[in-house]
C-alpha cells in the first residue's frame, strides 16, 4: 500500500491521542456548571464567578479551598459562618490595610456550597450594587471590586482570567 506523503500527516493527526486538558481546563469544566446554576439562582455572570475562584482558590489548590471547599475567601462574619456554611476555620492572610492577620473563614459541605454562599452574598446590601452589570461581566467585576476586595489590581485580574480563558462562554 502506498500513502502519499500529505496523508501521512493527516493519518498522524487522526490517530494521535488528544491532548491531554491543563489542570486549568480541568477546574474551569469541574466550576462551570455550579457557577451556572448559581447564576441562574442569584443572576451573578458565570464568568466573574469563574474567574474570582480561580484568584482566590489559585486553581482550586489552595488549603482553604482543598480542606474546607471555600472557592471565594468568604470569612465568618463575627464568628458566624452564615447560613449556608457549616463552621469557621482560622487562616493567616493579608489584608491591604492591616497587612499579615489571621482570619476565620467560612467552611462549606461542598463546592456547589461555596458557590450558592458566593451568589447570596452578591446579592446582600453591599454588593447587590453590581447586579445592573449581571449581562456585562466585565462591568460586574469592575463594579464589585470597589467594595469587596483587598487587591487594588483585582477587577484587572478577574477581567484577564475571564479574556484569556473564554470564562464569558458560560453565561451565553
Amino acid at each position: 500500500m502506498i500513502i502519499a506523503a500529505g496523508s501521512l500527516a493527516v493519518l498522524a493527526a487522526v490517530s494521535a491521542p488528544a491532548a491531554t486538558p491543563s489542570f486549568k481546563d480541568r477546574y474551569i469544566a469541574a466550576v462551570a456548571p455550579l457557577a451556572q446554576r448559581m447564576s441562574r439562582i442569584y443572576h451573578v455572570p458565570a464568568a466573574v464567578a469563574i474567574g474570582q475562584s480561580v484568584l482566590e482558590s489559585n486553581w482550586g489548590r489552595s488549603r482553604l479551598t482543598v480542606v474546607d471547599r471555600n472557592y471565594f475567601g468568604i470569612k465568618c462574619v463575627r464568628g458566624w459562618p452564615g447560613p449556608i456554611a457549616i463552621g469557621c476555620r482560622t487562616y493567616p492572610t493579608r489584608e491591604r490595610r492591616l497587612g499579615k492577620i489571621r482570619a476565620k473563614f467560612r467552611v462549606y459541605a461542598s463546592a456547589l456550597d461555596s458557590f450558592r454562599d458566593y451568589g447570596r452574598l452578591m446579592n446582600t446590601r453591599g454588593y447587590r450594587g453590581a447586579l445592573p452589570y449581571r449581562r456585562m461581566p466585565e462591568q460586574f467585576i469592575i463594579h464589585l471590586a470597589t467594595r469587596y476586595f483587598t487587591g487594588s489590581h483585582y477587577a484587572d485580574h478577574v477581567i484577564v482570567t475571564m479574556r484569556s480563558h473564554n470564562l464569558y462562554r458560560f453565561d451565553r
